[in-house]
């Protein structure tokens, strides 16, 4: 096919709804920054107070998620920096900021993000 016929055949699948979005997949080592994870134990679980604790993660420009929880912790959030400073100024922050809030913390480095395929092979 043509780059033009293709173009056209995703065109009509987002309209129709069938492709809903597109994502980027950046080799972050090429760029020099480093993919952590930082787990989160939470004293308080009330809402209104764990909503400014959520905001000023989201707001760090570095989060790349978060996510609660059914685990031993309450929250996870995912930062990709260029070196250990700038996380560790950001959870002297936090840690600072919501003391009655965070309890405790893990920091995870990720090396290798696993791909999932939630498709079986075809079977011959």
């Amino acid at each position: 096919l043509s780059a033009d016929a293709i173009n056209l055949r995703i065109k009509k699948l987002q309209q129709r709804g069938v492709i809903t979005g597109f994502t980027v997949e950046i080799d972050h080592v090429k760029l020099n920054q480093y993919h952590y994870k930082i787990l989160l134990y939470l004293n308080q679980l009330s809402t209104s107070k764990i909503a400014p604790l959520l905001n000023k993660i989201r707001n760090f420009n570095r989060t790349t998620a978060i996510i609660q929880t059914l685990a031993n912790w309450d929250y996870e959030f995912d930062i990709e920096i260029e070196n250990l400073h700038q996380m560790k100024q950001f959870l002297m922050e936090l840690t600072t900021d919501y003391s009655e809030i965070i309890r405790d913390y893990q920091i995870v480095r990720i090396v290798n993000m696993a791909k999932y395929t939630f498709f079986l092979p075809d079977v011959k």
